[in-house]
């Protein structure tokens, strides 16, 4: 027998409108979790390591035009969200805590060239916008 080298199982509720996939490698060291709903607009595959101490969520939209990637360590403390759109031209990062107190944005263009960070509090009442070039002298 060839061709075992990923595995795949279908999962989906009683009425059709929950769908997920699972895949992993032979060896057991990457695991997948493919969701969609029942229209079939929204897919979002759940990635874990061997270990279970990184988690990422990947979503884009039916037409590929957004992509977002969620990030969590194992015990929920910190966040991130990548975002980009279809040419990736344009680069999101947002990091939250575990208490959702600080909120900051990456941001950078297409060549990397201009990166900036907003940072707000809780109550949204204090805003930072850092600023720096390329070679990070500015």
């Amino acid at each position: 027998m060839t061709g075992l080298t990923n595995y795949k199982l279908w999962e989906t509720d009683d009425n059709l409108t929950d769908y997920k996939l699972w895949e992993t490698d032979d060896a057991l060291t990457d695991y997948k979790l493919w969701e969609t709903d029942d229209a079939l607009t929204d897919y979002k595959p759940w990635e874990t390591d061997d270990d279970l101490t990184d988690y990422k969520l990947r979503e884009t939209d039916d037409n590929l035009t957004d992509y977002k990637l969620w990030e969590t360590d194992v015990d929920l403390t910190d966040y991130k969200l990548w975002e980009t759109d279809v040419d990736m031209t344009d680069c999101k990062l947002w990091e939250t805590d575990d208490n959702l107190t600080d909120y900051k944005l990456w941001q950078t263009d297409d060549d990397l060239t201009d990166y900036k960070l907003w940072q707000t509090d809780d109550d949204l009442s204090d805003y930072k916008l850092w600023e720096t070039d390329d070679d990070l002298t500015d």
